[in-house]
């Protein structure tokens, strides 16, 4: 009977033994194997469920009244948007400002329409000399031209009329406020040819009252009043169209 016990002890053991194995492992297997739940089921058992569409809708409603009345009160301390304001500028902060380009010539062709590729490639082959040129474009087919060089710039300022592919170029002097689209071309800068003055007349002060009378004056060509006194003196002028 001894035997009897101990053989039959080990089985009934190792059955149990098993049987609790089998029970862990169908639990952790549970546990990895539980479904997930959706974001539907998520907020339905929050209690959202239990609202109706509506009453979704009014919550929602009022949660967005609340924040638009924290935005206009505080944008009632802000000023009202001014589409015009008016900014305040120093004399001297405005000359600052303008004396970079005090060395800068207005362009435009007459009668063709340039691209500014094929003006700057006109301006550094004929006006570049010593210094570097800088050409822009504005609207209305105008040009601006900044030299770095006051030979440059005089250069292309008084040994004008200037013709790129047969058509003349209008160069005037820049200056301040100058807005393309509300300016006509009012100014150009010629040279004006005065003959059979008396001898005592070829002088650079009366040829430069003479200027001043036609328009802005810019140049008197000394030499070649002097070389040519009897026949004719000339004068740079910048005159209004």
């Amino acid at each position: 009977m001894d035997d009897m016990k101990k053989g039959g002890g080990a089985p009934e053991q190792k059955k149990v033994t098993e049987g609790k194995n089998q029970t862990d492992n169908k639990g952790d297997s549970e546990k990895f194997m539980k479904p997930k739940i959706s974001y539907r089921d998520m907020v339905m058992e929050n209690g959202f469920g239990k609202l109706n569409p509506q009453e979704i809708v009014e919550m929602v409603s009022e949660e967005y009244n609340s924040e638009d009345l924290v935005m206009d009160s505080s944008m009632d301390d802000e000023a009202p948007f001014d589409p015009k304001p008016n900014i305040e500028v120093s004399q001297k902060e405005y000359d600052k400002w303008c004396r970079p380009w005090k060395l800068s010539l207005i362009v435009k062709p007459l009668g063709k329409t340039f691209n500014l590729q094929a003006l700057d490639r006109w301006v550094q082959r004929r006006w570049m000399k010593k210094g570097a040129i800088r050409v822009m474009d504005l609207a209305g087919n105008f040009f601006l031209v900044k030299f770095t060089d006051q030979d440059d710039y005089a250069h292309a300022l008084f040994e004008s009329p200037w013709m790129m592919a047969d058509h003349y170029l209008l160069v005037q002097r820049w200056r301040p406020l100058f807005l393309p689209h509300e300016t006509d071309i009012q100014k150009v800068s010629v040279w004006v040819r005065i003959p059979n003055l008396p001898a005592e007349l070829y002088n650079k002060f009366f040829l430069w009252k003479v200027g001043k009378a036609l328009g802005t004056m810019l140049k008197v060509d000394e030499l070649t009043s002097i070389h040519s006194r009897g026949k004719f003196a000339r004068i740079c002028v910048e005159i209004d169209l």
